[in-house]
């Protein structure tokens, strides 16, 4: 399931929205579900929101914000069968770094938190935006953009990531040169 949700807007012209939720394109293995992705239990500290959980792919804070899904990888990760999900917040109207969360099937059978990995680490800037992810070879490949404001200092990145217990191991990170929207 996948709704749209607006996340700022300014000066009452221009609205931003998100699709939320797992997108429908996304393929599970039989131990990882839909229903429990979009209901598993976030870390806190993105945007400065406590943890929690998702609800319907999403939790709204109203004026303080929110989170969502932006997308999902499954796999096998450092020798474990893990959902990856990039998950997008705001605070303040303003959407800040993605974090990583890397999902496990726990000793109990529920969904948990094997890691977390946040994608303002590797540059200090206000957004910074998953363009593609996938599990192979044991290793989530991964490529992002970080950027200022609407688009300024804009720089590509990507890497692969194992998980080695509950930290993200980062290896093959590679960083594009930095550009502007005017010469």
């Amino acid at each position: 399931m996948t709704a749209t949700r607006t996340l700022g807007a300014i000066a009452g012209t221009l609205v931003l929205t998100a699709t939320v939720g797992v997108p429908a394109t996304a393929t599970f293995p039989a131990s990882v579900s839909r229903p429990e992705i979009n209901s598993a239990p976030v870390p806190g500290g993105m945007c400065r929101h406590s943890k929690g959980h998702l609800v319907n792919g999403e939790r709204d804070f109203g004026v303080n914000g929110g989170e969502w899904i932006e997308k999902v990888a499954t796999g096998r990760v450092g020798g474990r069968t893990v959902a990856v999900v990039s998950i997008g917040c705001t605070a303040g109207g303003v959407s800040w770094p993605e974090t990583l969360v890397f999902y496990r099937r726990g000793s109990d059978g529920r969904l948990e938190i094997a890691a977390k990995q946040y994608l303002g680490k590797f540059r200090r800037a206000e957004h910074a935006s998953v363009q593609s992810m996938f599990i192979s070879d044991g290793k989530l490949h991964i490529a992002w953009n970080t950027y200022q404001g609407c688009c300024f200092e804009r720089r590509k990145f990507t890497a692969d990531m194992r998980l080695r217990g509950t930290t993200v191991r980062v290896t093959a990170l590679t960083k594009g040169r930095m550009t502007h929207p005017y010469p």
